[in-house]
């Protein structure tokens, strides 16, 4: 199920806070990684792949101006410099371009109802933890909606079918049984 969310909800789409920390905690400017065989590590793996990963905090005088210019641009959007006035150039291109600008915002909305749908259920999988523990020393639903301050219905909801799994309360299982709608994987 997708939902429908306002378009003006993702106007100012900027670089995520992805890219504002030090992936490694070692203070390096990138970390560079080549596929090693872990048991004989001096065994390449020469399949052409590596994998870059930028510190964009990192503030060192010993990258290139365009590398601290680029940093500078993922941290502030402001373009200083060859290499992240053509980034600029680019990005604001892609923006005006509405079949992409288009993708992006269904992919942003779906990925966005996709981390909205994954909170839900961990709330969910709070309060059937929640119940089992309570089941466990026999309260009552009624007791149950009392003390977690929960709405009776939704309780019972989660009692009836965690009751089925008694004396275990297996939660995964209940989960699943509460949600045949949803694919699970082993």
């Amino acid at each position: 199920m997708v939902r429908q969310r306002r378009l003006k909800d993702y106007d100012e789409l900027t670089f995520s806070d992805d890219f504002m920390f030090d992936p490694y905690g070692r203070g390096l400017s990138r970390y560079t990684f080549t596929a090693r065989c872990k048991e004989e590590s001096d065994i390449i793996l020469n399949d052409g792949t590596t994998k870059v990963f930028y510190n964009a905090t990192y503030e060192g005088d010993d990258i290139p101006e365009d590398l601290k210019n680029l940093y500078r641009y993922i941290r502030t959007g402001i373009a200083v410099g060859d290499l992240s006035e053509r980034i600029n150039e680019a990005v604001i291109k892609c923006r005006k371009n509405e079949v992409w600008r288009t993708q992006y915002m269904k992919e942003w909305i779906i990925m966005m109802d996709e981390r909205e749908d994954g909170r839900k259920e961990g709330r969910e999988e709070i309060l059937i933890s929640q119940v089992c523990k309570k089941l466990q020393k026999n309260k009552t639903p009624e007791q149950m909606a009392e003390e977690l301050e929960i709405d009776i219905e939704e309780i019972k909801k989660i009692y009836d079918v965690a009751k089925e799994f008694a004396p275990e309360y297996d939660e995964d299982e209940i989960f699943m049984k509460m949600h045949p709608e949803i694919e699970f994987v082993d």
